[in-house]
């Protein structure tokens, strides 16, 4: 067909777990300049979109809306020379207005390219571990949406018929699993946004035949952190919908492969599965660490409570550089201690010669891991990782041994923090520099990045767990969230920044036997706080 230059991506979300979106879905993600969203894509999968890219988001209810206004306004930035990418939820291809998007793209003579997402369908099957074939059961899949929202006018246009399946009831064709359908069970049966039709889909099922008996399982929120489960048959799923008061986006499963469905699935079975949590690292620290709650089922939540930038002024820090050869130790505290230093000495021109006999002391495992990025090795690293920890490690090392001078210590810090180190090691007869590498700032309700969203949600009792992963941190959420922060439980990375949180009037449910991340993940795995 006759094109113009203009391109439109019509990519397919999948259902909500990032893990699940294709590559090419992730790659023009990230090359987007402009993005219209469905609804129900999920943060994490919001959170890959390029940070250049506007965002338009489609609210519930976008059947009312004029489509064509939608195709139009892509249209108009695709002919701007925009990257434009229309990002659907599950498959672009089912149940989601493919056939009108294409046929105006093609009328008004724009190229598309259709990127297809993982269903549904297809997820809700496999994290439930319900097979929707089966050899000897099930030998075919029909898929069926629960709403019919429009009909044919008189003149042959497609016409939007509102928003409840009940306003469809008085069309022409009422019935919504239309066309032949086996009942026996062998065929399984599949139904998109049936929640509030269930009355009607269930008792036509029943009405041509399909016994009660036959196995039913629903899934809401389909392989997301608040994925629930409930099994039935379909003489009961009136019923369990009443019962529990489920809501949309659910999917329906019915035939005789749903039988074989377990109790528990691996998915809904994992530590924290159901649980939110809140990171409040500082941003460029938040990625690994919600990756590593995400794969254990949690919801993540992320808030930065401070912020992290260069020192404000480098001479000092600079200085310490050029000189660093003349120091026996340099003592990390933290990994962003360690990241702002070597940036710091590979844009001065020098390499990890410059350290030359100049041994390295870091505080803690995640400290010794940013080291050792830079192909560089720790020397001493105290079991207890604190400054009085590490203070004493010194003091007995200085006690065995005859020095000719004073030791030489070199401590890359942050712009705030305690002094027991530095004091400790003067107090020894040490030799302390002490380099500011980085800024450490309170976020507050006013900056830019603070999220309003988060605090309601707190307040709404809607998280369940907040990560404090130092003293700062800690002193810093006091501020940033106030009394609020009664409404969740709080893990700590330390008894130090336990203490921290007990100054201010808040108890920590949860504190780490190891004082790293891993370790306030695995807090959070073994409380069985609810």
């Amino acid at each position: 067909m006759e094109t113009s230059s203009a391109l439109i991506y019509i990519v397919g979300a999948g259902p909500g777990d990032p893990e699940l979106l294709t590559v090419g879905a992730e790659r023009i993600l990230r090359q987007a300049d402009f993005v219209v969203l469905d609804y129900l894509v999920s943060d994490e999968i919001r959170e890959i979109i390029s940070e250049k890219a506007e965002q338009v988001l489609l609210k519930h209810g976008v059947q009312r809306q004029n489509l064509e206004d939608i195709f139009q306004l892509l249209a108009e930035k695709a002919r701007s020379g925009k990257t434009v990418v229309h990002l659907k939820g599950g498959d672009p291809g089912v149940f989601a207005r493919l056939a009108e998007e294409i046929t105006f793209f093609r009328k008004e003579k724009i190229d598309f390219r259709i990127f297809p997402g993982i269903s549904s369908a297809s997820a809700a099957a496999a994290y439930v571990e319900c097979p929707l074939t089966d050899a000897e059961e099930a030998s075919a899949v029909t898929f069926f949406t629960g709403k019919r929202r429009r009909k044919i006018g008189e003149n042959g246009d497609r016409q939007n018929m509102g928003e409840s399946f009940e306003e469809t009831l008085e069309e022409e064709n009422p019935r919504i699993l239309a066309g032949s359908c086996v009942v026996d069970g062998s065929r399984t049966l599949v139904i998109y946004m049936g929640v509030k039709t269930v009355k009607v889909w269930t008792s036509e099922l029943l009405q041509e035949g399909m016994s009660p008996e036959i196995p039913a399982v629903i899934i809401q929120n389909v392989s997301r952190g608040n994925q629930k489960t409930w099994r039935g048959t379909l003489g009961t799923l009136v019923e369990i919908v009443e019962e529990h008061g489920i809501r949309p986006p659910a999917i329906f499963i019915l035939g005789n492969a749903v039988k074989n469905t377990p109790e528990r699935n691996y998915f809904e079975s994992r530590p924290l599965f159901g649980k939110t949590v809140l990171v409040t690292r500082a941003a460029a620290q938040t990625h690994e660490v919600a990756e590593k709650l995400q794969k254990l089922g949690a919801q993540v939540r992320i808030q930065p409570v401070i912020s992290i930038s260069p020192a404000k002024n480098p001479d000092p820090l600079r200085m310490a550089i050029h000189s660093l050869e003349n120091f026996d130790w340099i003592i990390f505290s933290s990994t962003n201690g360690v990241r702002f230093f070597m940036e710091e000495l590979l844009h001065l021109g020098y390499d990890l010669r410059k350290f030359g006999q100049t041994k390295i002391a870091v505080m803690g495992a995640g400290t010794a891991a940013a080291v050792e990025e830079f192909f560089l090795k720790p020397d001493r690293m105290p079991e207890v990782y604190n400054a009085e920890e590490m203070a004493k490690m010194f003091l007995k090392d200085m006690n065995e041994q005859e020095y000719l001078r004073p030791p030489r210590f070199l401590i890359a810090r942050a712009s705030r923090g305690r002094e027991v180190l530095a004091e400790s090691l003067i107090a020894a007869g040490g030799n302390v520099t002490q380099v500011v590498t980085y800024e450490s700032e309170n976020v507050t309700a006013e900056s830019p990045d603070f999220n309003m969203e988060i605090r309601e949600e707190m307040e709404a009792g809607k998280i369940n767990w907040v990560m404090v992963t130092s003293s700062a941190i800690a002193e810093s959420a006091v501020k940033l969230f106030g009394e609020a922060l009664r409404k969740t439980k709080l893990v700590s990375i330390s008894s130090l920044t336990s203490k921290m949180l007990e100054k201010y009037g808040f108890s920590p449910a949860a504190e780490a036997k190891e004082a790293t991340i891993d370790g306030v993940i695995r807090a959070l795995c073994e409380n069985k706080v609810e």
